[in-house]
């Protein structure tokens, strides 16, 4: 009944229905039911947009099962709860649940989640502003994408190094990792402009761009010509209408080294396309 309400978008006859449900299994003994009720009522939150109440609705599904119990529902209401964690800034929830989750990946042998899970971790430690932790997860990424053979996730580790070593201000071992992701890239992505990886590609450019104008501006001049070549690059390639922002940026970045080289007319004619 709860479900058809649902489908009628009558919300609440649905939440009256599912409570319903919840107080009735909370009095008989199987565990799995109950969770179940719980994760239905959590996504029906989520899908109205009330992610503490989804976030409380996950939680309660959660800490019903013991790690070993009924995992493929445990996984789920692990997984939304620290996405939800994440949506609302509270990372470190999110860092101990998605922990959690790695944890019970490992133990049932199942490689690839538990890689995939090391992800949002890299992520979420970067969103804490914490980048030296953040690092160490994509180094071991990289050695098993490898061993796997698996190319685009190599490419994804070697994208995540070459960025924390940018925030990290360690520019000389942040280009080794982006020039590693552009040769790869090159063997892999063929049509970049209509890739889901092209904004990424972009932003690694942009990003080496300015690595090799710091090393410039620290008189290794010579690097000035490197820096351009990669900002005329990210020029050519990005898609002016869907990426408005890396379009502004490529033009602004590549007008100031202009300025810096002296090609004002250059540097004016660059800067005015980023306005």
């Amino acid at each position: 009944m709860a479900r058809g309400y649902h489908k009628q978008d009558q919300k609440a006859h649905t939440l009256k229905y599912y409570r319903k449900l919840v107080q009735n299994l909370e009095t008989k003994v199987s565990k799995a039911e109950l969770v179940r009720a719980y994760i239905e009522l959590a996504s029906i939150y989520k899908e109205w947009n009330l992610p503490k109440k989804a976030l409380e609705n996950y939680l309660m599904a959660n800490n019903i099962l013991e790690p070993d119990e009924e995992p493929e529902l445990k996984i789920k209401a692990l997984k939304n709860a620290a996405q939800l964690y994440r949506q609302i800034e509270s990372y470190q929830n999110a860092l101990t649940l998605y922990g959690e989750l790695a944890d019970i990946y490992k133990s049932r042998g199942e490689e690839l989640a538990f890689t995939n899970t090391l992800k949002p971790i890299t992520s979420v430690q970067k969103e804490t502003g914490e980048p030296q932790d953040a690092i160490h997860t994509p180094f071991l990424l990289l050695s098993t994408y490898q061993k796997r053979q698996d190319s685009l996730g190599v490419l994804w580790s070697y994208s995540q190094i070459g960025q924390l070593n940018f925030d990290n201000n360690n520019y000389t071992r942040s280009i080794e990792y982006y020039l590693k992701y552009f040769q790869l890239a090159n063997l892999h992505i063929p049509d970049l402009k209509t890739d889901s990886e092209h904004p990424i590609y972009i932003r690694n450019l942009l990003n080496t761009g300015m690595m090799y104008e710091q090393l410039s501006d620290q008189d290794y001049l010579e690097n000035y010509k490197f820096s351009y070549q990669y900002y005329d690059e990210a020029i050519q390639l990005v898609n002016r209408s869907q990426y408005p922002d890396l379009v502004a940026e490529a033009f602004i970045r590549i007008s100031d080294l202009q300025l810096k080289l002296q090609d004002y007319k250059k540097a004016i004619a660059h800067a005015n396309i980023a306005l």
